[in-house]
């Protein structure tokens, strides 16, 4: 949490520690921590536990799911949307897996910005939810190459939805600055992932072929940042 770029390798903002020391009151224990700046934190927890006698699920169904949810996807059949998810958080890669509709958009999954415009500039993409924080490339800088990449090559602009933690007053005009299209703020819920897929998938397949879509585009989601005023965000 010291470090503050966003295309740092360690990421969390440090709330996990204050939710961790709250469940480990809660259930009549504690949790402490040593920590060394440059070296690690070690943090220990005590709670009283009944035995039981119950055999632990096999992690294999887990591991299975992860392997999944990794950065590839499959060809397109039926004529479903290809939306490029880039992500570094393997958790979160499942949870948006469970939330978006497989049978309405074929899903590639990247683990950083690098990956994310490797995968856009060899495969086509109609779609992209961006994360922010992401190590090597975070998602503006992605989000740049790929708005050059589209540019160099006359290609209709590709509608980008940043999907971030960063919920600051301001974050989605940033986002808007940054090239972005969209802005929704994590922890997300279905319908609002739903909502914004559904709205961009839709502008997405009535683009006017060529280069004018790219302004035409861009241009809408100005409109629609400005018409937004405060960012109003469910959570979980």
């Amino acid at each position: 949490q010291v470090e503050t770029a966003t295309n740092r390798r360690f990421e969390g903002s440090g709330l996990g520690l204050s939710i961790s020391k709250r469940l480990a009151e809660a259930m009549g224990g504690d949790i402490t921590v040593r920590s060394m700046l440059g070296r690690g934190s070690t943090f220990t927890f005590k709670i009283m536990l009944p035995v039981g006698d119950v055999e632990p699920e096999s992690a294999s169904t887990y591991e299975e799911a992860a392997i999944q949810a990794t950065p590839h996807a499959a060809p397109v059949e039926n004529g479903r949307m290809r939306l490029l998810v880039a992500e570094d958080n393997e958790v979160n890669r499942l949870v948006l897996k469970s939330m978006i509709d497989t049978e309405r958009y074929d899903i590639a999954f990247a683990g950083n910005g690098r990956e994310a415009v490797d995968h856009y500039t060899s495969s086509p993409v109609d779609l992209v939810l961006m994360d922010i924080s992401m190590p090597d490339v975070d998602g503006f800088e992605a989000t740049r190459l790929i708005r050059a990449h589209e540019r160099e090559r006359g290609l209709v602009r590709t509608p980008i939805i940043c999907l971030t933690a960063h919920a600051l007053e301001g974050q989605r005009e940033l986002c808007l600055e940054h090239d972005m299209d969209d802005y929704i703020a994590k922890p997300i819920r279905k319908e609002t992932i739903e909502t914004a897929l559904d709205k961009w998938a839709e502008r997405r397949k009535n683009a006017p072929p060529g280069p004018e879509a790219a302004q035409a585009s861009g241009d809408q989601a100005g409109r629609d940042g400005a018409k937004a005023g405060p960012d109003v965000r469910e959570t979980a």
